[in-house]
């Protein structure tokens, strides 16, 4: 309004000081100012226009609003069971077109502002409009302040139309807003909506409650949330602390080789067995070979620890599986022929047999290898003495025969062991001294051995005269046919491995040692040396026993002969100690046994006179009795 008072002050000044001049002007001037007041008049009404305009707005806008309030009052009972808020943002909508007030305003106001900027001459053009007002001669200043009253005027009506056409548009969009956010039922409230207390729906208990329990359940949540995080965390530092330094080391070895892995599944427990970390990786598919050849018909294959669950095979050149079980049954199995294997061990720990803590899975190792058999060859003693037995050891052979011997000393044939195979070669007293060669075949291969004799340690006697030797004495020459027919034996298995030797008289003394040659009648320049020849060698030992002493077994055996035989024999008896071994006693005083009885070692044979013979032969080779009976002899302990 004071806008507006501004606009039409500068008028009613104007039209004052003109009719003062009007009294002087002449009648002609008073007719051309009449058509400038006619012309002016707009420019005066002018302002009026915004002003009016302006003033009608909020009563328009406070009709909108009105309607729009009724409006939101609808919509808010059609949504009140569903609480939806859409209307009364709606309906608070039409509100902010009074926002658009001071902005017409303004610019009107500014318009009439530049009215009363004019130069003086207006007010004189003013003058012209009253009636009163006397013509006069218009002058050049008066024709200027008319166009420049005029063009104001003209731009103060463009400026009014301008501010209609620019509150009409606003007017149509905020309509148009009011109508898209009534089509939105589930739009939010703004702040600026206003608010209805009586249209809220009532808050019951079971409101509440549902309230409560929302709460409830979104605290919970973050609990869960918050344990979830903490948890994870946990759980991802175990995952990185299981390390693949955790995998299992599982020592192999087959034939005293270590195959190495080919492929390994493990998993490592990182919450119980619940969540395991795994790890796993295939070396190699293709097997790797073992640098050396497997020599043994069964070699033997490790594993440890040993709690583990093993599956093991293997398979010749052909494909052919020769071998399926454990690593524990392999133990058992052989090889039958040389050749190329490809073997297949899998290590398993199950899940059924760990406990939470255990790593559980498999590793593979694929191998190959070449058993290249011969079998193994050696004499024991290598270096022996007459008298004495060396024995020839055969390892096991791959087609089980027996294996064969060459050789031009005595022997016996080949005895099957656990080991493989024996054959004993007694050695004579006579035996020279010097290198035996002894060939052996088995499996197709031909070895030769090399077999020392030494010279033995014998003891000799010198006499005057004949009488004056052993009356003991039995030789080979003196051998009854009796004691020849047992020979050299007849039960295949040796008997003494188990329990070995023991000497079967006891507290006795040796008063002819075996292999003691008596000389009778020799030179005194011969009496330093021992030929061997000349003489009379004992091939048995005579020893002196206390009265009525008992005689034992050396060792397990089958009693071939137990019969009293012409002097100077006695009640003689006989024992095979099996694979051609015997023992002969001669002079007993009186026999326990018979014929046909097995004995063991330690059993009482027989009493015993003072003296006996005793004497020992294998394969009817005469051999020194003592040392197998101290169990001195290496190759009678040989299995």
């Amino acid at each position: 309004m004071e806008d507006e008072k501004k606009l039409t002050a500068p008028s009613v000044s104007s039209q004052q000081e003109t009719a003062a001049d009007k009294k002087s002007a002449p009648a002609e001037t008073q007719s051309q100012p009449a058509d400038t007041a006619a012309a002016a008049s707009p420019a005066a009404d002018a302002p009026k226009k915004p002003a009016n305009t302006t003033r009608k707005k909020p009563s328009a806008t406070r009709k909108k609003s009105t309607t729009g309030t009724a409006a939101k009052k609808t919509a808010d009972k059609a949504t009140k069971k569903t609480g939806t808020t859409a209307a009364k943002k709606s309906a608070a909508t039409p509100r902010k077109k009074p926002a658009a007030k001071p902005k017409p305003t303004a610019e009107t106001a500014k318009a009439p502002e530049e009215a009363p900027k004019q130069p003086d001459a207006a007010p004189e053009k003013t003058d012209a409009m009253l009636p009163e007002t006397a013509a006069a001669v218009p002058t050049e200043a008066t024709e200027e302040a008319a166009r420049k009253e005029k063009r104001a005027a003209d731009m103060t009506r463009t400026l009014q139309i301008t501010i209609e056409q620019i509150m009409e548009e606003s007017e149509k969009r905020a309509q148009a807003e009011a109508d898209e956010q009534a089509a939105r039922p589930t739009s939010e409230p703004t702040p600026e909506d206003e608010y209805d207390a009586d249209d809220e729906p009532e808050v019951t208990a079971l409101d509440i409650l549902h309230s409560v329990a929302k709460g409830l359940s979104k605290w919970l949540l973050l609990v869960v949330l918050f344990v979830a995080v903490i948890a994870g965390g946990g759980v991802a530092w175990l995952y990185r602390s299981a390390t693949p330094d955790m995998i299992p080391q599982i020592e192999v070895t087959f034939a005293g080789q270590t195959p190495t892995v080919s492929a390994y599944n493990w998993k490592i427990p990182v919450v119980g067995h619940l969540f395991r970390r795994s790890y796993k990786e295939t070396v190699s598919s293709k097997p790797t070979a073992l640098e050396q050849d497997v020599t043994e018909l069964t070699p033997r294959l490790r594993v440890t620890p040993v709690d583990y669950t093993t599956a093991f095979t293997v398979a010749d050149a052909d494909g052919q599986e020769v071998y399926s079980g454990t690593a524990e049954g392999f133990s058992s199995y052989r090889f039958t022929a040389n050749g190329n294997y490809t073997a297949k061990l899998v290590i398993t720990r199950e899940k059924e047999y760990a406990d939470e803590t255990e790593v559980i899975g498999s590793e593979t190792r694929l191998f190959s290898f070449t058993v290249s058999h011969s079998p193994s060859l050696r004499i024991s003693p290598a270096r022996s003495t007459p008298g004495s037995v060396a024995a020839v050891c055969v390892g096991k052979t791959l087609d089980g025969k027996e294996p064969q011997l060459q050789t031009s000393l005595p022997h016996t044939a080949f005895l099957a062991t656990a080991n493989g195979w024996v054959s004993y070669l007694p050695l004579a007293r006579d035996t020279e001294p010097g290198n035996y060669e002894v060939v052996v075949t088995a499996d197709g291969f031909a070895k030769p051995l090399m077999l020392t004799v030494s010279a033995g340690d014998f003891a000799y006697v010198d006499y005057y005269s004949a009488s004056q030797r052993n009356a003991y004495y039995i030789g080979d020459e003196d051998m009854p046919a009796a004691v020849k027919a047992c020979l050299p034996g007849a039960t295949a298995l040796p008997q003494w491995l188990e329990d070995g030797f023991a000497e079967p008289l006891a507290d006795y003394t040796t008063q002819l040692a075996f292999g003691t040659t008596e000389y009778v009648g020799r030179p005194r320049d011969e009496r330093d040396t021992d030929p061997g020849t000349g003489g009379r060698t004992s091939v048995n030992v005579v020893v002196k026993t206390p009265a009525r002493g008992m005689l034992t077994a050396p060792a397990a055996g089958r009693v071939m002969l137990a019969d009293e035989l012409p002097d100077p024999y006695g009640n003689t008896l006989v024992i095979d100690h099996g694979c051609g071994l015997l023992s002969i006693f001669y002079g007993l005083q009186e026999l326990q046994v018979e014929h046909g009885d097995e004995v063991k070692q330690g059993q009482e044979l027989a009493k015993a006179y003072r003296i006996t013979v005793a004497e020992m032969r294998l394969m009817g080779v005469a051999i020194d009795p003592e040392p197998i009976w101290q169990n001195r002899s290496d190759a009678l302990k040989q299995q």
